[in-house]
């Protein structure tokens, strides 16, 4: 509901009030009022317009996120209510957004992320993919019972060939004993 008005011919006015004994202060705080009614903002429009205007700090809300650690362009988030509750992204050019979400259930998986892109360790997003498909082949080995299994080492050892360094395939290795002991066990 707006409180001012505005005909086609340019006049306005405040609805329920004439200008005759209206002070100056207040004429011009009517005159604020039609400049910011004419935007069409509602005032949550206005409080987000704020924030955007905000470098990214540590501490500043996005999106039900608030961010936990920034550096070298990249912020590292977190949420309570939302099903990945962690949240990588980088930050845009004016620092006053950000872009290029990568989404996590894990802070142990957000935290690696955010290591690999804020400090440039060499490990790229492809790399992060491969990843994923072997957590998510983990899952499958350590939810069914059937001859599944060897295929889904096969997979995970060819994968683990893409992967780059040897720390990776140790790593994938340990997991993939981890999950069929717990399969099995």
């Amino acid at each position: 509901m707006r409180f001012t008005y505005k005909e086609p011919s340019g006049t306005w006015g405040v609805h329920g009030e004439e200008f005759k004994n209206m002070s100056d202060t207040i004429y011009g705080a009517m005159c604020k009022l039609l400049d910011y009614e004419e935007t069409g903002l509602s005032p949550d429009d206005v409080k987000n317009i704020q924030l955007r205007l905000e470098e990214i700090h540590i501490g500043t809300k996005i999106q039900d996120y608030e961010v936990f650690g920034i550096f070298n362009g990249f912020c590292i988030a977190f949420s309570r209510k939302a099903p990945d509750p962690y949240v990588v992204w980088t930050i845009d050019d004016d620092k006053c957004g950000v872009h290029n979400g990568r989404y996590c259930n894990t802070k142990e998986k957000a935290v690696r992320i955010f290591d690999e892109c804020a400090f440039n360790k060499n490990l790229s997003y492809e790399t992060d993919l491969i990843y994923d498909r072997i957590e998510s082949m983990l899952g499958r080995i350590a939810e069914d019972s059937s001859d599944i299994c060897l295929d889904v080492k096969d997979e995970l050892l060819s994968l683990a060939r893409e992967l780059i360094g040897a720390d990776a395939r140790d790593e994938l290795e340990k997991s993939y004993h981890q999950a069929v002991d717990e399969w099995n066990g």
